[in-house]
């Protein structure tokens, strides 16, 4: 598997990961 179907699925993964993580804070607060 090459490096250019692996970039975008592991910055997808992260950006909803830190979306996730800003919604959970934002309901602690």
């Amino acid at each position: 598997m090459s490096c250019i179907f692996w970039l975008p699925l592991i910055w997808i993964l992260e950006c909803s990961l830190r979306s996730q993580f800003s919604l959970l804070r934002d309901k602690s607060s």
